[in-house]
């Protein structure tokens, strides 16, 4: 059996983190091992309320921005596509009268 570390293969570098959401862009994605990673996809899905979110870096204002409805996904998993610009600009906010809202995220470099 050969190293499966990062150096193997793109496949092995993701991260996880729970964040609970204010006006805020996403964390800094890392490995299992606590390194920086760049992530090219993410799985994102809110627990305790609604969400907004915009994709071009600035503050999202309600009511402005993607709605995600409590308990669904953001599904940037597409193995075909790179998601790392929409990561990297990613701002959120917690809405419909949620003052904070946990967001699992699952990163895939």
């Amino acid at each position: 059996m050969g190293d499966f570390g990062m150096e193997a293969t793109n496949e092995i570098g993701f991260g996880y983190c729970e964040v609970t959401v204010s006006v805020r862009s996403l964390p800094a994605a890392t490995d299992r091992n606590g390194g920086a990673i760049r992530p090219r996809h993410a799985m994102i899905s809110g627990e305790g309320g609604d969400v907004r979110y915009r994709l071009n870096g600035e503050d999202v204002v309600e009511p402005f921005g993607v709605l995600a409805k409590d308990g669904t996904s953001i599904d940037w998993t597409d193995p075909l596509r790179d998601f790392s610009a929409f990561i990297d600009n990613m701002s959120v906010i917690a809405t419909n009268g949620a003052t904070s809202v946990l967001l699992n995220i699952s990163w895939r470099t």
